[in-house]
């Protein structure tokens, strides 16, 4: 998307601030306490449901109206600070954030952060200008209370046992024959990639073309393979000769990958 259709879907959806996107006319500046305030809004995003930090549009009552960007000599750097504010300022450390940057004019831009839903929380600030724990809600980022942070403990907790429930309730869909290719007695490999964060690939998996979606996969051993949208996600999977002994690799819709290879 060119930097002038991405302001023009952004004046068309006009999506109002809350609880999945912050609005700032301006940059957070370089002192300690704009950073401060930055690490915050990041952190509040992470502990709840993710979301995204749109930095040079300017909103009056949740609504954005002004789409001018904010002067910035070196995009890159400002990008750089942040990353490393993001970095060294926040514990756990916060993976998956990802920037985009349009340029509005010679010395403007704007510049997006889409933060993910973590699963290695809860994260909070660490220097004194950020110190706490924050979680965002649909008025925007507050200071968590006992309940809340006890809720993100428990959940946090939970994040290596339902790992484990995956892995071992696939293991034994595909040992009862009722994974994507048949199995046989010859010895087998079972790979299971599980995102630590939120990918947003649930609601994408239609839209994506097949070589968009090639991008989330491990490729196969195969020569020729085939791949199909399934229930599950996305499949793509192929044969080593004609006992159907063969590899797959299924994304699953939460963006966690099943690597299969049956007949090592």
């Amino acid at each position: 998307m060119s930097d002038s259709d991405f302001v023009q879907a952004l004046k068309a959806e006009t999506p109002p601030e809350g609880l999945y996107v912050d609005y700032k006319a301006q940059n957070y500046g370089s002192n300690n306490k704009g950073k401060g305030e930055f690490v915050k809004d990041v952190i509040a995003f992470a502990n709840a449901e993710g979301g995204s930090i749109i930095i040079g549009i300017k909103e009056e009552n949740r609504i954005p109206v002004v789409f001018d960007g904010f002067e910035c000599a070196d995009i890159d750097d400002e990008i750089n600070l942040l990353n490393a504010v993001i970095r060294d300022s926040i514990e756990h450390r916060l993976m998956g954030g990802e920037f985009h940057q349009h340029q509005i004019s010679e010395t403007k831009f704007i510049l997006k952060l889409s933060i993910p839903k973590s699963r290695l929380g809860p994260h909070r600030g660490t220097t004194n200008a950020s110190k706490g724990f924050y979680v965002r809600d649909g008025n925007g980022k507050h200071e968590a209370n006992v309940s809340e942070i006890r809720a993100m403990f428990m959940q946090s907790g939970t994040l290596l046992e339902n790992a484990k429930n995956f892995s071992r309730n696939r293991i034994q869909v595909i040992l009862d024959g009722d994974g994507p290719v048949p199995i046989d007695d010859s010895p087998s490999l079972i790979l299971h990639f599980l995102p630590i964060s939120e990918m947003g690939v649930s609601n994408q998996i239609e839209k994506l073309t097949d070589h968009e979606l090639l991008n989330f996969v491990p490729r196969i051993d195969q020569a020729s393979c085939d791949t199909l949208h399934n229930s599950d996600g996305y499949l793509m999977s192929g044969y080593f000769n004609e006992d159907m002994q063969g590899q797959y690799s299924q994304l699953f819709r939460d963006g966690g990958v099943e690597f299969f290879n049956n007949g090592l």
